[in-house]
């Protein structure tokens, strides 16, 4: 059992008996929601489909990948 503050446990969507994951690493342990593969995934979706119907929006995000990929060729 590991106690976490309300507000980090609320940002993580995370209730009292959620299932979480732990990894450990160089002395940091992490924790991640069991689901988060599967919620990542639905949040994909839900891009995908927006940008499918919203061309303003596409153009948008497609302006924002051209300014990030000129920003990493420096």
């Amino acid at each position: 059992m590991i106690s976490i503050p309300p507000e980090m446990a609320a940002g993580l969507g995370l209730g009292e008996g959620a299932d979480v994951t732990l990894r450990s690493h160089a002395g940091v342990i992490e924790i991640e929601p069991s689901d988060l593969g599967e919620r990542l995934r639905a949040e994909a979706r839900r891009e995908a489909e927006r940008l499918k119907a919203d061309p303003k929006y596409a153009a948008e995000m497609h302006a924002v990948r051209e300014d990030m990929d000129a920003v990493r060729a420096w």
